[in-house]
């Protein structure tokens, strides 16, 4: 294997394997710790954090964009199909969601299945759990099941009843440390 270095060759390859090893682990630590410090300088740099708004209802999507466009840029979808593709092409493009705000019940794909899909995506791209986008389920349900789904099974972060005001809103969005 590493000819001409005699008895020494083992001890040096896994003195190489050893230090690859450790660097590659201090880059990994180094991301995660440092994860929301960077998220936080990029919402800086580029002006608030990116929102995608997903909901079937017209006047949900403008109460909702009206309230987020304070914190960000706010991009829209009107059904889970849509969500899936805009979630696809800010990965692609390198400016990742930082929230997504979706209903659970609309037409073609609804929500609990767009975030199943959205989840899987994060694992394809090996994202860590706790890098996810944050996702806020929207329901004018009052069925547990509906949200008890939404949330343990679907990966929500969290959910809120509608109609949704301004201050439950920026209370979710503060816990979940998209604003200060």
């Amino acid at each position: 294997m590493f000819h001409g270095l005699g008895d020494s060759g083992i001890p040096f390859a896994l003195t190489l394997i050893h230090s690859v090893h450790n660097f590659f682990r201090k880059v990994i630590n180094w991301f995660s710790r440092d994860w929301c410090v960077l998220v936080g300088k990029r919402r800086e740099m580029e002006g608030g954090m990116r929102v995608l708004i997903v909901d079937d209802d017209f006047i949900s999507r403008r109460l909702l964009q009206k309230i987020l466009s304070a914190h960000g840029d706010c991009d829209i979808a009107v059904d889970g199909g849509e969500a899936i593709k805009a979630f696809e092409l800010a990965w692609n493009e390198g400016k990742p969601y930082d929230l997504i705000c979706m209903d659970i019940v609309m037409p073609n794909i609804d929500g609990q299945q767009a975030l199943r899909t959205i989840r899987e995506l994060e694992r394809e791209r090996s994202i860590h759990f706790a890098h996810e986008v944050k996702v806020i389920m929207t329901t004018s349900l009052t069925d547990p099941e509906s949200v008890s789904d939404a949330i343990y099974k679907g990966g929500a972060t969290s959910y809120l009843v509608k109609p949704v005001s301004r201050l439950t809103l920026v209370n979710e969005l503060q816990k979940l440390g998209l604003i200060e």
